[in-house]
């Protein structure tokens, strides 16, 4: 009964996400019945690599609650790339690089400068959140909010982009030195800086993957659904954040089994949650309910992480 137990706990995120969407389709035929699936995978897409990106950073220990501002601020300047003509790729470029610079400077703040991760990630907030809705207010003097057809991100091409997201996030997460000193940094920082390693640099390497992750989505939620407003910004960070832990990327538990990131439990996370936000959408209720629920689960993951961890320490 103990290892029946044990396994459980360890294996949960495996039999409750497949269990919730096999609940929520059923239940709601209209909303996700079959016909919908193709359109629930692409507007699923953004989340899942965002979810990819802040793998890295809550692997480490920490949380980049500047996520949804940097992917606003992707999202403005793409729709700036359309107003102005720019072609679709040239604007994935800019959401890289925007990516690329946010994700740097909270590294370097960490690395260099001394600041706390906390610290670093409130001020990149700041910033970004004044940039983008600068960006918008500059756009939405111009008329435009959409920046390419919708055509252009169709199911095939979102699926593709975000496969191809999830394999690099595999093959860097497992393959790599970086997501075994990102692991090794949560577990034990002072042990990792007395081996020789630079943790400020291990900090540096997984806020700027993560970054890059942010808008390559960014790029995806835009083309798919229009602007991504700067008001939505937490919105995003909740989506996110919860996503990750029920991913398990940040698990302790995952982690002592050798399983640090899954590309099917970050596809599945993405899922449910954007299945919760569409049922709620479509029956009238207000939004906020659906936050509320995200935030009792997450709670709910979090407990049941500890007990993981607690079982797998005495595997």
């Amino acid at each position: 009964m103990e290892r029946v137990k044990k396994f459980l706990l360890i294996n949960l995120r495996w039999i409750l996400l497949p269990l919730t969407l096999a609940v929520l389709i059923p239940a709601f035929p209209g909303v996700l019945g079959p016909q919908n699936w193709m359109e629930l995978l692409r507007v699923s897409a953004p989340v899942a690599v965002a979810i990819t990106g802040m793998s890295f950073i809550q692997s480490g220990g920490w949380v980049d609650i500047s996520c949804g501002c940097q992917i606003a601020l992707s999202s403005a300047l793409m729709v700036r790339c359309g107003l102005g003509g720019w072609s679709l790729w040239m604007a994935l470029i800019v959401c890289i690089l925007v990516g690329l610079l946010c994700g740097a400077a909270n590294g370097l703040l960490i690395w260099r400068l001394g600041f706390a991760p906390t610290a670093a990630v409130i001020s990149m907030m700041f910033v970004t959140y004044g940039l983008a809705s600068l960006a918008e207010a500059h756009n939405a003097a111009d008329g435009g909010t959409a920046a390419f057809s919708a055509a252009a991100f169709g199911t095939p091409i979102a699926l593709l982009i975000m496969l191809l997201c999830l394999i690099v996030g595999y093959l860097l997460f497992n393959q790599t030195f970086v997501g075994r000193y990102l692991l090794a940094v949560k577990e034990d920082e002072n042990a990792v800086r007395m081996s020789g390693a630079n943790t400020g640099l291990v900090a540096f390497s997984g806020f700027v993957i993560g970054a890059l992750f942010f808008g390559v989505a960014a790029f995806l939620d835009t083309g798919i659904r229009g602007a991504v407003p700067v008001t939505q910004s937490v919105e995003y960070d909740a989506l996110v954040i919860l996503g990750t832990h029920l991913s398990g990327a940040s698990s302790s538990a995952r982690r002592s089994i050798g399983h640090n990131f899954s590309m099917i439990c970050t596809i599945l996370s993405a899922l449910v949650l954007v299945s919760i936000q569409r049922v709620t959408d479509a029956f009238g209720l207000n939004s906020a309910i659906a936050y509320v629920i995200f935030g009792v689960v997450l709670m709910i993951e979090l407990y049941f992480g500890r007990s993981s961890h607690r079982f797998s320490l005495h595997k």
